[in-house]
């Protein structure tokens, strides 16, 4: 089966069409798909086949044109062999460049998410600190209104032990009085009976 032609994407190529376009053997051809990424498919007979872009083909095309006019088919051959080689290493460095890349990008996606998880985390902290703010202040306040009450209830009870000393002074005053007119009361009595004693005698 002979190349199939796609104006738009390509031309359709078997490995071995493809190796000899570009002078390189099947396995470099196979890896130059692969690192191209270029889309591969089998016919009805098994045959792998692959969309070679029309750029690619064109080159090759070129290149065989030149070299059946000037009857430099083997120079073209061994050019295209020593562009691949040249070609080669910077295709080699591109892919590593591309899945370092790829491995940076993943590392970015980890870190990313170790981000994300750190920021629910700590708004998951700072909602935790916010409520317990709050039941601080919370029990600030009642702890002061604890403390007025205590202070009211001292005050009341400071008022009542001082109307309680009042009552008790006035009461000892009240019965130093009492002892005084007691002592007084039998100071005459003694008095009396004395003069009355005498009287007798």
């Amino acid at each position: 089966m002979g190349e199939i032609a796609d104006i738009d994407a390509g031309t359709w190529m078997t490995y071995a069409e493809l190796a000899a376009s570009r002078g390189i053997d099947k396995q470099s051809a196979a890896r130059l798909t692969f690192r191209r990424r270029w889309r591969r498919q089998k016919d009805n007979h098994g045959t792998v086949r692959v969309l070679v872009p029309r750029e690619w083909h064109e080159l090759s095309r070129y290149t065989d044109r030149d070299a059946s006019r000037d009857g430099s088919g083997d120079e073209s051959r061994d050019a295209s062999r020593d562009m691949s080689r040249i070609i080669k290493p910077l295709e080699d460095a591109i892919e590593l460049l591309r899945e370092q890349l790829e491995q940076v990008n993943r590392q970015v996606q980890v870190a990313d998410a170790a981000r994300d998880r750190f920021d629910q985390a700590l708004t998951a902290e700072r909602a935790r600190a916010d409520e317990l703010r709050s039941r601080l202040d919370d029990f600030g306040g009642q702890l002061i209104a604890a403390q007025e009450k205590a202070r009211d209830v001292v005050d009341g009870l400071e008022a009542q032990l001082a109307v309680a000393r009042e009552q008790a002074q006035a009461a000892q005053d009240a019965a130093e009085e009492l002892r005084r007119a007691e002592a007084a009361r039998e100071g005459k009595g003694r008095w009396a009976r004395l003069k009355a004693a005498w009287r007798r005698e």
